[in-house]
């Protein structure tokens, strides 16, 4: 368990004719403990943005606003703090996923995890990151769905008559060369077919 501070601007509003929301001035905190698991589920979705995105994002920011959607629900998040810096450390070191550990590491080095200051963290940053976050999720389901696909989906049987004149091909020309004739596939079905 974490001991979590967010800090964050309460909504407002101008009225000068029309009204126009926008975040009080000032700032206010909310305490909050936040499960392990918590931690590590926002671990994996950063882990997730690593592999399919180009984009660098501070784990600290991702922290936030993560926690911000999923525990505290604060309008205009500002600011995190986490009272345990060093178990926070020892957590993600221990938990990243290796096929992104470099990465989240090039970026994340010479940075505090623990702690985001109000005056650093843009309200523009929770939108940036969101997207991100709804791209990758998009991402994921589209690769699970061609996976789960891929795996139930029937191979369809070569024609007779391309399975013979791809085999009449072999006989006068090289691999390579049927394989410009033909596709790739097509070709090796072949090729195995005939060691068997």
């Amino acid at each position: 368990m974490f001991e979590t501070t967010l800090s964050y601007q309460k909504p407002g509003y101008i009225d000068n004719g029309w009204i126009i929301p926008m975040p009080e001035p000032e700032i206010s905190r909310k305490k909050e403990v936040i499960p392990d698991s918590a931690i590590l589920g926002t671990l994996e979705s950063y882990a997730q943005i690593l592999r399919h995105s180009e984009e660098s994002v501070l784990f600290r920011e991702f922290l936030l606003t993560d926690l911000n959607n999923k525990h505290f629900g604060k309008t205009y998040p500002r600011g995190l703090y986490v009272e345990d810096k060093e178990r926070l450390k020892e957590l993600i070191q221990e938990n990243i996923p290796d096929d992104v550990k470099q990465r989240y590491w090039d970026i994340n080095d010479s940075e505090n995890v623990s702690y985001v200051k109000p005056v650093d963290f843009e309200l523009f940053h929770v939108k940036r990151i969101n997207s991100l976050i709804k791209e990758t999720n998009n991402l994921e389901q589209r690769l699970e769905f061609e996976k789960q696909r891929e795996e139930f989906s029937e191979p369809i049987p070569m024609d007779p008559r391309e399975y013979a004149a791809i085999k009449e091909d072999l006989a006068i020309y090289s691999v390579e060369e049927v394989i410009g004739r033909w596709s790739e596939d097509s070709v090796n079905e072949v090729l195995y077919s005939e060691e068997e």
